[in-house]
């Protein structure tokens, strides 16, 4: 984590994802690393993503260390995401 203000701080990942592309991202959208290295900062490493799609990811078993298959997983993640609404209605 990184200090952003008095006793206010947020994950670094997050920070450099925020102000590379000047967004301010909602609370329940997460930064996950691509290549699931925590050391790797480079903004291509870093994608943001819901909590759903978080959850997804890991109960599914879709998490991997090879950035094209993570990118794919979470492509799977939205997809689910989008047939879920379509069946339950939210």
């Amino acid at each position: 984590k990184v200090k952003v203000g008095p006793h206010k701080w947020v994950y670094k990942q997050r920070k450099i994802y925020e102000e590379t592309y000047n967004v301010k991202l909602p609370e329940d959208v997460y930064v996950v690393f691509l290549d699931q290295d925590r050391r790797n900062f480079n903004i291509k490493n870093l994608k943001a993503i819901t909590r759903q799609q978080s959850a997804i990811l890991s109960n599914d078993d879709l998490c991997s260390n090879d950035v094209d298959s993570m990118k794919t997983a979470i492509l799977c993640t939205k997809l689910k995401s989008k047939i879920k609404e379509k069946e339950y209605g939210y």
